[in-house]
Parts: structure tokens; sequence; C-alpha cells
């Protein structure tokens, strides 16, 4: 009898203990929910196998890397709707915004031509280029507009295309993460190789040499597994290991044309940040410790490091902490970070960071446009905060251009401000020019 009964107490002592351990597992309750990233997923098909089972594509963050839910190309947009369709808005005359005309749109509208006919595929990513834009289907990478250089990866070379175009140059790949840019593009397999197509004039594909190549993907030199990738207009950045290492027109344009590392004075990164910015560079990372530094070539003319000077940066290599204009302290908090130019004015940069648990956002550098979105136009050597005009919702993710940002929020909302610096309507506003200086809510992902 005693026996048993040691045995019960035993028994009871260990469900208490797992249930203790289960505890012990569960999500702090005071805790707030982050956004499902895209490099959860474990590969971008791993994300359209999920999606084709329910007809939607579920709200995840890009984490600021420029391809995902929402892209701002130079000067147009796109947003994955809620069913796995494109809505489109901004310049179109190589037919980049996918509805089949060359007219450029002021508003958001379905890019017919390229979006899905029926439920048997799926669209869960896109990225815009300058003139071309490419997404992620169900059924693979396809791209369209403009076919200079074999930036789509069909091995054409002239030309636009109005349909998509099935993607060759990535034949037996599995992607985690894909990036388009002015004539040359990149993707980053689940292996952690790093392969570029196109252009390669100023050292873009980051191969050791400066040979353009349309029709095949050639690897990078990073010397290592990449985790992460981005990609400005003649620039590319990829985190390897705890190193990011960056190559084309500002960082390998000479002998031997091969990536380079960023200093960070002993930071570790841990999140890169998209965008547009030409030449001069501007490049932003989120560090270990949520604070951010930028990087580059460019002339800090404006503040765009936003380091609190104008002063120069030594070199394109070196990390800058960004500076919080109300505080004098470095920002902090920060999850994701891109950065763009003014348009028209390539040296007028600027960066934004999305901070506080995904609540505001932070900008800095150049002005003219409103892009700062704080409802003036003028610069900011530190990081002031974005008006807070939207609804409250958390912040998803993070798209920044030419002379203009935009975030996606929880409730499916996407809100830009800044300018239509091109005159082509690539706010999305309604107008094919003019400016605002706070955030304007463009559409919601569940619009007919």
């Amino acid at each position: 009898m005693k026996s048993a009964i040691k045995i019960f107490f035993v028994f009871i002592f260990f469900l208490f203990i797992q249930s203790c351990s289960d505890l012990s597992d569960l999500e702090d309750p005071g805790k707030k929910d982050d956004p499902i990233s895209l490099s959860s997923f474990a590969s971008l098909q791993d994300l359209a196998n999920k999606a084709i089972l329910t007809g939607t594509v579920q709200l995840y963050s890009s984490m600021g890397t420029k391809s995902g839910l929402i892209t701002v190309g130079d000067a147009s947009g796109c947003v994955v709707m809620n069913n796995g369709r494109l809505k489109c808005w901004g310049q179109n005359d190589k037919s980049q915004l996918g509805d089949g005309t060359t007219t450029d749109r002021s508003s958001p509208v379905w890019a017919t031509s390229v979006n899905p006919a029926n439920s048997s595929d799926i669209i869960v990513a896109v990225v815009s280029g300058r003139t071309s834009t490419c997404a992620y289907y169900y059924t693979g990478l396809k791209c369209w507009g403009n076919q200079t250089s074999g930036v789509l990866g069909n091995g054409q070379t002239t030309g636009s295309a109005t349909t998509p175009q099935t993607v060759t140059n990535v034949s037996g790949r599995v992607v985690k993460f894909i990036q388009l840019n002015d004539g040359f593009s990149c993707i980053q397999d689940t292996s952690g190789v790093v392969s570029c197509w196109g252009d390669n004039s100023k050292a873009q594909l980051g191969n050791g040499n400066q040979t353009s190549s349309p029709s095949a993907a050639v690897n990078a030199s990073i010397n290592g597994v990449a985790s992460q990738l981005i990609a400005q207009n003649n620039d590319s950045c990829a985190l390897v290991g705890s190193v990011v290492k960056c190559w084309g027109q500002s960082f390998s344009n000479s002998s031997p044309f091969t990536p380079v590392s960023i200093n960070f004075g002993g930071n570790t990164p841990s999140q890169l940040g998209g965008g547009t910015t030409f030449s001069p560079n501007l490049t932003c990372v989120v560090m270990a410790n949520s604070t951010v530094q930028c990087f580059g070539a460019t002339t800090n003319s404006f503040g765009e490091l936003g380091n609190g000077t104008n002063t120069a940066p030594a070199n394109a290599t070196t990390g800058y902490t960004v500076i919080n204009a109300t505080t004098n302290q470095a920002l902090s908090g920060v999850m994701m970070v891109a950065t763009g130019d003014s348009g028209t004015n390539l040296s007028f940069n600027y960066g934004c960071a999305v901070a506080d648990d995904f609540t505001n956002v932070y900008c800095w550098g150049n002005n003219s446009l409103g892009n700062l979105g704080n409802g003036s136009t003028s610069n900011s050597n530190k990081a002031v905060k974005v008006t807070k005009t939207w609804p409250s919702s958390d912040i998803i993710d993070l798209a920044v251009s030419d002379g203009r940002a935009c975030i996606l929020l929880k409730n499916n909302d996407v809100w830009c401000w800044g300018g239509n610096s091109y005159g082509k309507g690539e706010l999305g506003n309604g107008s094919l020019t003019g400016n605002t200086t706070t955030a304007i809510k463009i559409l919601n992902r569940n619009d007919p």
C-alpha cells in the first residue's frame, strides 16, 4: 500500500513539474506580438505553399528590405493584396505596373496583365526596380517591364515585357530573398548563396569582374553563407555571419571588384535595410542592441548619416550611429530601417526607421519633398519622429524610395508621405504631382 501511495505522489510531482515547464514556454502576457518576418519562412515557395491553401496571403514583414507585401521602386509602387493579386501605381513607361498599358497611374490599379487568372496560382511577394517589377508566385519567380541588360533573368536584353516572364536564371534554386535594381537582379537561396545577373559595368554582380551576365546567374564572392540580402540601385549587401559585406558602384568598383566588409566599431549587425539610393550610396543597418548605423559613399551634406553632423564620412565602409533628435542619444528600440533619395536630386539622401515596439517611425537627412514626414521640409541630421496621422495599429513593414516612404499597418492599411518627385504619380495619392509632408492613406490590402 505504501509503495502504491509513493508511486502516486511521484506521478503527481512529475505532472506538476511538467505543467510548470509548459508554463515557462508560454509567451509573456505583457509582451507585444511581433509581426511574422519573411525570414521565418523556409523559402518563398514555403510562403506560397501556405498561401495557396487558404487563398490569402498573411501579413508578414520584410523588415524594410524592399521585397515583400509592399515595395516602392524609383517611381512606382506595388502591394500584394490579401487575395494574392497586385495593385500598383506610378511610372509605367515600360509596363512595369503590369496593367497591360504604358500609362502612368496616380492611384493604385489592379495589375491585370500579371495577376494570376485563377485560384491555382497566387502572388506572395513583390519587388520594384527602376523600370521593372518582379513577384514570387506559387508557380515561381517571374518578372516584367524593362528587359535591358537582362535584368528580368529570362535571357532577353531589349524591349519590355507586358506579361510575367519566368526567371530562367534561377532554375533549380530554392529562393529565399529577391532583389531588383537598375539593370541587375540578385537572389539569395536557402543554402545562403547569393547569385546575381544583368549589368555588371560597376561590379554590381559581386563576382570579381565587370563582365555583364544577362543569361546566367553568377555567384557573389561573399566567402560565406548569407542570412540576409539587400540591394540598392547599383550596390548590394549581404549579412554573412556577423559581418556585412557590400559590393557595387560605391564599394568595389575597382580591382579586385569583390565585396568589402563594413566596420561598425565592434557592434554586431542584425538587420539590413533596403532602399533605392543611387550613387552616392546610403545604406543603414539595425544593430543587435537595436540602434542604427549608416554608411556609404554619401556626402552627408543634408545629415543623411543621422549622426548629428553634416560632415562627409571617412570612407564608404565605416558605420555612423543615428542620433534621436529629441533625446540627443542614439536612436534606440529600432526594428527595421530603409533609405532613399529625393528622386531627380540623386545626392539628396535620407533614411527612416521603425521603432518603439512597432509604433513609431523616425526619419533623417534631406527633406526637400516632405519625405521625413514631420510636417515640414526642413532637413535634419538627427532622427525626427514622423507625425502619426495613421490609426492606432502596429507597423508591420517599411518601404523607402525616391522622395517618399510608406508603411504597412497591422490593419492592412498602407500609408505614405513625401512627393511625386518624377511627376509620375509615384506617391499614389491620386495626383501625378504634388507633395505631402505628413502620411496619407493609399489603400488597404482588402480593398476591392
